[in-house]
């Protein structure tokens, strides 16, 4: 009898014994990836609990675990203090970021990645937070790694929000370096998972950058697949394609305009008029370019945006030179000449000075030329743009010829002959 009952009370000790072993190695469900693409390869180097993760596969899909055991309360407890500290220095490396100082921000964050945890929400911003400082410094290469490593995080956690974001994000960097097709993949998911979201005012508002995102991918590569889009002749094929492309650019664009309209998003619609003019511009419709551009002025005036109306005054300026309108060229030109001065924007100033000397040119008014090319080129040394220095003395050495001052035009001819041996 003894014996069985010590048998019993053994076995008891093992069943014990061995339910509190598997406690220890229980995991925290983070999330689920479709095994699809096999995305999940890629997952776990993502994982923040630095060799205290794992993944199960089962046949449709992959479920991943982190090693945040809340049933073991020393490793709960270095998780939380990893968390803290990791948000610690996120937060910081955020504020760099903010402030402008974009190397010792991404250095922060970098750092929090190397701290890590297990809150993958955190992990999410901070890979979309790095993913952008790197596009902005035009690191486009890190961008795309970053931005790739938050869609992942977003389709472990099924947010729908946050992937549509990353795929804009992706969009926007895949564009930056030519990969057009790759970029319109990814607005096109962007702007599907936008619509398949719940209908809200900030989904609308996905949904919206979304249309505007195709728009500019679009406009970017048909002037990519044309450089010299004006100077073409109608029949070229390279005309054809790009046109092709600004035209469906414009679709999207249209389709964004009344969408951001209904949102009473108007900063949003100036931006949206300012394409859809350059498009109109491309496709040599100046009259509907000008049509847009003076409502994007209006809208940038209401708001006190002084550089986009800049920006309007210079296409409408364009838009009057290709109709042979070179009076209101000129007009343009000296409006957006001053707001550059206004608010001390050096290049623009350089720019529109350029410009306006050629209008002036184009009238055969040689003095207004001669003063505003002189600007021009102190501009350019001031900014150190020898292709602007460069450009000013040729334009004042044939000034100088139209007003048969010989002297004067072989002076320019000499300095910019030294500048090119430069």
């Amino acid at each position: 009898m003894s014996r069985i009952v010590y048998l019993l009370l053994l076995l008891a000790i093992i069943v014990i014994s061995t339910s509190a072993a598997s406690v220890k190695f229980n995991r925290c469900r983070v999330g689920r990836l479709d095994n699809q693409n096999e995305e999940y390869k890629y997952m776990l180097p993502l994982m923040p609990c630095k060799g205290e993760c794992e993944f199960q596969v089962f046949d449709d899909a992959t479920e991943f675990y982190c090693g945040c055991d809340y049933c073991d309360v020393p490793v709960a407890n270095r998780m939380k203090d990893r968390n803290d500290r990791c948000l610690e220095v996120a937060r910081e490396g955020e504020r760099l970021i903010r402030d402008g100082q974009f190397d010792k921000g991404i250095e922060a964050m970098e750092e929090a990645i190397q701290i890590g945890t297990s809150d993958l929400l955190t992990l999410s911003a901070i890979y979309s937070q790095l993913g952008n400082a790197f596009f902005t410094v035009g690191s486009y290469s890190k961008a795309i790694e970053f931005h790739r490593n938050d869609l992942l995080l977003a389709r472990v956690l099924s947010d729908k929000t946050g992937e549509a974001k990353a795929c804009g994000n992706l969009g926007n960097a895949m564009k930056a370096v030519g990969q057009f097709h790759l970029a319109l993949s990814y607005f096109e998911t962007q702007l599907r998972l936008a619509r398949q979201l719940e209908d809200k005012v900030g989904v609308k508002y996905l949904e919206s950058r979304a249309l505007f995102h195709l728009g500019t991918a679009y406009q970017a590569r048909g002037k990519e697949n044309s450089r010299t889009l004006l100077s073409l002749p109608l029949d070229a094929p390279e005309w054809h394609v790009a046109k092709e492309d600004l035209e469906m650019s414009n679709q999207y664009f249209r389709t964004n305009l009344d969408l951001a309209n209904s949102l009473k998003d108007y900063l949003f619609v100036g931006r949206i008029l300012g394409h859809l003019g350059n498009n109109h511009y491309l496709l040599r419709d100046f009259r509907s370019a000008i049509e847009n551009h003076n409502e994007r002025l209006d809208i940038a005036n209401q708001f006190g945006d002084r550089q986009a109306a800049r920006r309007a005054y210079t296409n409408l300026a364009n838009a009057h030179m290709m109709l042979n309108e070179v009076r209101k060229a000129v007009e343009y030109y000296r409006l957006a000449l001053s707001v550059a001065f206004d608010i001390g924007d050096r290049y623009g100033e350089a720019q529109n000075c350029f410009s306006l000397a050629n209008a002036a040119v184009g009238i055969k008014d040689y003095q207004l030329a001669t003063e505003f090319h002189t600007r021009h080129l102190r501009l350019a040394r001031e900014c150190r743009d020898l292709a602007g220095e460069a450009r000013a003395y040729t334009s004042l050495a044939s000034d100088f010829m139209s007003l048969e001052d010989v002297r004067k035009a072989a002076y320019f001819i000499e300095r910019g002959w030294r500048l090119a041996k430069q």
